[in-house]
C-alpha cells in the first residue's frame, strides 16, 4: 500500500524529539530531579497530542481500495463508489452518499495561493483556466494527494463499491491518553 502522511508530519517528529532531549537533559544536568516525573508527563502528553494530530493521519491506497485515517475515524472506499475528490478545504472523497475530508492533505493557506504564479501552472490542466481552486496545485499537498488519488483510481477496474466509516481505535485511545496524562498533569 502507498500511504501519504502530511509533510509536516517529519518536521513534527524532529522537533518533538529534540524539545525531549533538550527538556530531560536541562532537568537531569539541574539541581532539581524531583520534577522529573512532572516533566516526563507534559512530555508524553506533547508527545501523543503531536502523534494524533499531525503523524496519525494518513491516505492509504493500492490497486482496490483508499483507506484515510484521521485522529478519530477511518474511512474505506473501493475505487468504484469513488464519485470525486474534491480539494475546497482539504483534500475530500465523495462517494454516493458520503464525503470524507483527509487530515493528511490539507488546502494550500491564503499565503500560500498568493504566491502561486502563471508560470507554475504553464504545461498542466490548470493553466488558463478562469478559476483555480488552490488546492488542486500541484505543489500543494492536496493537490500532490489528488493527482496521485486520480491516476490510482483510474487504473482501477474494480466494480466493487463498498465504503466503511470505522471508529479508529488507536486516535480514541490516544484521545483518552491525552485525557488521563493532562489530569495527572494538572494535580501533581
Amino acid at each position: 500500500m502507498k500511504v501519504i502522511r502530511p509533510r509536516v508530519a517529519i518536521i513534527v517528529v524532529i522537533a518533538g524529539g529534540v524539545v525531549n532531549l533538550i527538556a530531560v537533559v536541562a532537568l537531569v544536568l539541574g539541581a532539581n530531579k524531583s520534577e522529573l516525573l512532572n516533566l516526563l508527563e507534559i512530555l508524553a502528553l506533547i508527545d501523543v497530542s503531536m502523534w494524533l494530530f499531525f503523524v496519525e493521519p494518513r491516505i492509504e491506497f493500492d490497486h482496490e481500495c483508499v483507506k484515510i485515517v484521521n485522529p478519530i475515524r477511518v474511512f474505506r472506499a473501493d475505487w468504484a463508489a469513488i464519485e470525486r475528490f474534491e480539494t475546497k478545504f482539504g483534500l475530500g472523497v465523495v462517494t454516493k452518499n458520503k464525503s470524507f475530508v483527509a487530515w493528511s492533505a490539507p488546502a494550500p493557506s491564503r499565503r500560500q495561493v498568493s504566491r502561486i504564479t502563471p508560470q507554475e501552472l504553464k504545461g498542466t490542466a490548470l493553466s488558463g483556466l478562469s478559476y483555480i481552486e488552490p488546492g488542486l496545485v500541484q505543489n500543494s499537498e492536496s493537490g500532490s494527494a489528488y493527482f496521485e488519488l486520480e491516476a490510482a483510481r483510474a487504473a482501477c477496474n474494480s466494480e466493487n463499491t463498498n465504503t466503511s466509516v470505522t471508529m479508529n481505535w488507536f486516535g480514541l485511545a490516544a484521545l483518552i491518553a491525552m485525557a488521563a496524562l493532562a489530569a495527572v498533569t494538572l494535580h501533581n
